[in-house]
This record gives structure tokens, C-alpha cells and sequence, in this order.
């Protein structure tokens, strides 16, 4: 199991980054690494960095930690790259960072310390407890792919293993959903109990105390969950303020649903008062007749085709309470017909006869999606080089001046003293391109920014791919789960059966070519 822990470092950076690079706990240096400076001289390079920023706290870095379990089976080498590759994750390729393997203890473990400021924007790193969850989401996909084993801090349960992993990644999202349909249910409510009423229709179970919680089992959602862990807006207050149209609350609490709507009306009330055309056009537009929409029928069929999402089928008669409402019961089944309607329109959008179309289908979803994420990554790794080549690279050229008149006029004790930061940023960018073998001089900065700007492009539109590929994964799975359902058969072990005959296909293949 993998643990993250993050501590501040406020005026010891010097003796934090000595201890991580012991070289008794490290093979004698062996297990260390860095990104946008090097070890020996990290403390001095961060001071320079942070210099150019605002001066604001006193955080002069990150202690971040990685343990791994004992039990697992894991190399020193191989928790040192994924170390390497959880830092350049949490940094983005904009912080220096130096990393350290220990293997002193019983159990290996990763010392990351990053400075508390970058060096693109020369802006602060805060940790709050989002960023602490993003840590540990990252930790726990890294470990996931390695077939490491991850604990569950937050409900105790067993960690799941990388196909597991996959699967859950690859399903719907309950949470989202369920706040769509407290969405819906608001807009259309006049009253605190009707919003109770329609969210019953909905087949949503609803406890109210301390704090109101929510639980649909359409949804895939096994336990109650707490307005709060849906979002601010979820709260039994914000729910009854945003039914009665609460501005002072709403703004209290800083829940500005409607914030876009507000500055075009301000935006639009300024010109009007600045420029008297802009108020004749506006005036126009308001005489202009009005054109009624016309109504959606709300049915299961519209339903379906308005709502792109496919759900998961329902047996009612497994719901306890479906079988004691009626009305329960008529949700549950428009439900499972507009899931159905939209199953049967997947399948003949993809031209999915079989079912082991729909296995192969999905095996090659994930194929891509997994080379997509591969792609992805390796575009990163390529931007977090670049972005330590680009900040060398200008303090080498943006400070040879200084340096040079420095060591023309004898390397005075005075001048470097009023010049420290400028001569010892020439000084460490030499360092690492002596390190790194690179000639300084036949970089151009130009050049190095036009990379930047493609790669940018490139990894857009490989996020967007990724995005779109994990969309069609998440419905394929829940069409086959439906597929599943419906015929009562389980094409999971389908899809393994599939697997191991090409598996020996293959194999009696190589051995005719042998």
C-alpha cells in the first residue's frame, strides 16, 4: 500500500535536503534524482527562484513522502521511477524538486522536496485538501498500474487491484448524476417539499438530521452521502436557498450560481448608461416579439435522446421500495426503457451485432484509451525537460554579462555581494549543462519556445482524446452491463475465453514460424 504525507519546510532547507540525500539510506547516491536543479546545490537554486516571487509566507518548501508496503514486490530502482514520475505529476513540470529512494527501513519509501514556488510564473504552491486528495489519487494510479497494493483511508475497505482499478475508473459516475438530478429537481420545485417529492419520483432515498444525505440505487450508489460531500450547493440550506431565489445567502456563502448571467446584465447596464446607441439597440431588442419555444414532451423516449447518458438497467423487484410504491415502481421503469433505448442506439451506432462485438468493441476502447494516457504522459515528460531547458537556458544567457564583468574585475567580495543572484544563476545553469552535456551557446531561445508552444498543442488535443475516449469506455461498459442483464449471461468471462484462444492462436503461430 502507498501513503502520501506532505509537510511544510519553513527555515531548514538546507539540512532537509542533506538528510534525503544521506548516502547511507540512498546506495550511496545512487537512489537520488532531481528536475530544474541539481542536488548539490538544490537549496541555493530554490532561494534564487523564490527570490522572484512574491515574498509573501514564509513556506521555503515541500517535504513530500511516499511510503510503499513491505509486502510489496518492489525494487529500490523501480519505487525511485515511480517516485520520479509522482513528483513530476504533482509539479507539472514547474517546481525543482529533488527526490531520494531510502532503503534503511523496512519498507521503501520516496523523499520529494519541491520548492514552494515556480519557476515559470514564480507563483506559490498551496496544499489544500484538494490538492491532498489529487496526491493521493495519483499515488494510488501510479501504484495500480505497477500492481502495487493501495489502501483506502477514507472507508477502510480492502484496496482493489489494477483490473478492478480499471473497471471502476471505467464506470459511470453516481455522484455526478445524482447532483444533476438535485439540479433538476430544484429548478423545477416552488417548495422545500416539493423538492422532496420529486426527488422521491426520482428514486432518490433522502435522510434529513444534522445534515441532509442522499442515496439512488439506480444510480449504483450503495451508501448515503452527504449533501455537503456533493458540493457546497447540496446542503439542506443551500438547497432550500436556491429554491427561494436566497441572494443574500447565496452570496454569503459564495454560491453564485447565476455569476455569468449577473456581469453580462452589469456589463450590459454600463454600456447602456455610457453609450446612448448601445441603449437604442437595446430598447429595440426588448419591443422585438417574443417566439414561445415549443414544450418537450417529457416521456421516456424524449428522455433518452435529450440525456446522453446511459444508465445502468434495474431489477424493481429486487428494490424493497419499489415494491411498496407504486409510483417508485413507474420511475424505476421509465428508467430502465430510456436506458434500453439508449443501450440499442449504442449498439447500432457501432455497428455491434454480437456479443463478442460488444467484448471486442470494448477490449479496443481500452486498448486506445490506454495508449492515449501513454501518449499523454510521455507529452508531460517532454514539456517537464523542456521547461528545465528554457529556465537554464534564459538565466545563462540573461546573466553571462554579470558574471563576465564579475570575473573581470577580480571577483570582488562587494560586487557579488550587490549581484549574488544573478552570478550564482549563470554558475548553476552552467553546472547543469556541463552536466548534461549540452552546449549553451547553440540553444535559441526562439526555438526552444516554438517547441513549447507545439507540444502545448499536441497535448491539448491528446487530452481531449483521452477525454473522448474515456466517455466511450464508460458507455461501452455500461452497455455491456445492460447486455448482461438483460440476456442474464456474463461476458466478462466471454471476453477472458476470447482472450485465451487468441492467446494459443498466437502461440501455435510462432511455433509453426520456429
Amino acid at each position: 500500500m502507498a501513503v502520501t504525507k506532505i509537510k511544510e519546510i519553513r527555515s531548514t532547507l538546507n539540512r532537509a535536503i542533506e538528510y534525503i540525500c544521506n548516502p547511507r539510506k540512498t546506495k550511496g547516491g545512487l537512489l537520488i534524482d532531481s528536475f530544474g536543479c541539481v542536488p548539490e546545490t538544490a537549496a541555493a537554486e530554490m532561494r534564487i527562484t523564490a527570490n522572484k516571487g512574491t515574498g509573501i509566507g514564509n513556506r521555503a518548501a515541500y517535504h513530500l513522502i511516499q511510503s510503499f508496503s513491505p509486502d510489496d514486490p518492489l525494487t529500490a530502482e523501480q519505487a525511485l521511477e515511480i517516485g520520479k514520475k509522482f513528483a513530476s505529476q504533482i509539479t507539472d513540470g514547474r517546481y525543482e524538486y529533488v527526490i531520494a529512494t531510502h532503503n534503511d527501513r523496512g519498507h521503501l519509501h520516496n523523499h520529494i522536496i519541491f520548492n514552494a514556488v515556480d519557476f515559470v510564473n514564480h507563483r506559490k504552491y498551496h496544499h489544500g485538501n484538494k490538492e491532498k486528495k489529487r496526491m493521493r489519487d495519483i499515488s494510488d494510479k501510479l501504484c495500480y498500474e505497477n500492481n502495487l497494493s493501495v489502501i483506502e483511508e477514507t472507508s477502510g475497505r480492502k484496496g482493489k487491484n489494477y483490473e478492478e482499478y480499471q473497471q471502476s475508473k471505467a464506470g459511470t459516475s453516481w455522484k455526478e448524476r445524482l447532483a444533476d438530478l438535485i439540479d433538476k429537481a430544484i429548478s423545477e420545485s416552488v417548495s422545500f417539499d416539493e423538492f422532496l417529492e420529486k426527488m422521491e419520483l426520482e428514486g432518490v432515498e433522502i435522510k434529513r438530521g444534522k445534515h441532509i444525505s442522499f442515496r439512488c440505487g439506480l444510480l449504483g450508489q450503495e451508501r448515503m452521502t452527504r449533501g455537503k460531500q456533493i458540493g457546497e450547493g447540496y446542503t439542506e440550506d443551500a438547497i432550500r436557498a436556491r429554491i427561494d431565489h436566497d441572494e443574500t445567502y447565496l452570496s454569503e456563502h459564495h454560491l453564485n450560481l447565476n455569476l455569468k448571467q449577473k456581469a453580462t446584465e452589469r456589463k450590459a447596464d454600463i454600456r447602456s448608461e455610457t453609450d446612448p446607441a448601445q441603449n437604442e439597440k437595446t430598447k429595440a431588442t426588448e419591443n422585438r416579439p417574443t417566439v414561445q419555444k415549443p414544450i418537450w414532451k417529457k416521456n421516456a423516449l424524449n428522455s433518452s435522446f435529450k440525456n446522453k447518458n446511459i444508465n445502468l438497467l434495474v431489477k424493481t423487484s429486487e428494490i424493497q421500495k419499489a415494491r411498496d410504491s407504486r409510483a417508485y415502481a413507474n420511475a424505476v421503469d421509465r428508467g430502465n426503457i430510456s436506458s434500453l433505448v439508449k443501450s440499442m442506439n449504442f449498439l447500432s451506432a457501432h455497428h455491434l451485432q454480437t456479443s463478442d462485438d460488444l467484448v471486442i468493441f470494448e477490449d479496443g476502447v481500452r486498448s486506445a484509451l490506454h495508449i492515449e494516457e501513454r501518449n499523454l504522459d510521455n507529452i508531460n515528460e517532454e514539456l517537464a525537460r523542456l521547461h528545465e531547458k528554457i529556465k537554464f537556458t534564459q538565466n545563462y544567457k540573461k546573466n553571462i554579462s554579470v558574471y563576465i564583468d564579475y570575473r573581470r574585475g577580480g571577483s570582488d567580495p562587494a560586487f557579488y555581494n550587490n549581484r549574488r543572484d544573478e552570478i550564482d544563476s549563470y554558475q548553476l545553469a552552467k553546472l547543469y549543462f556541463d552536466k548534461k552535456g549540452i552546449v549553451p551557446k547553440e540553444l535559441k531561445l526562439n526555438e526552444l519556445f516554438d517547441q513549447y508552444r507545439a507540444l502545448k498543442s499536441e497535448k491539448e488535443a491528446c487530452q481531449k482524446s483521452v477525454t473522448a475516449q474515456k466517455s466511450l469506455l464508460r458507455d461501452t461498459v455500461t452497455v455491456r452491463k445492460n447486455y448482461e442483464t438483460v440476456l442474464n449471461v456474463k461476458l466478462s468471462e466471454s471476453a477472458d475465453n476470447v482472450e485465451n484462444d487468441s492467446g494459443q492462436k498466437n502461440k501455435k503461430r510462432d511455433e509453426r514460424e520456429i
